[in-house]
């Protein structure tokens, strides 16, 4: 499939505002989740020469905690 700089605009969309529904061409896909749509942007960007900034990837923040605070 050929992708176009506005599949990638309507996907970093739906990434933002947390929506898993997004029109790629003709088409309304789901995404099963954010996550899913974050591998889609990647793949699009690929596809289209273009690289996907690092705090666009997002991130792991792990917490740890303990107890006798």
């Amino acid at each position: 499939m050929a992708y176009t700089e506005t599949d990638l605009t309507e996907i970093t969309k739906a990434i933002a505002s947390g929506t898993l529904m997004v029109r790629i061409g003709d088409r309304m896909v789901t995404y099963q989740s954010l996550d899913s749509l974050r591998k889609v942007r990647d793949e699009i960007a690929n596809a289209l020469g273009m690289e996907v900034p690092a705090s666009a990837r997002g991130r792991a923040i792990h917490f740890v905690a303990g107890h006798g605070l």
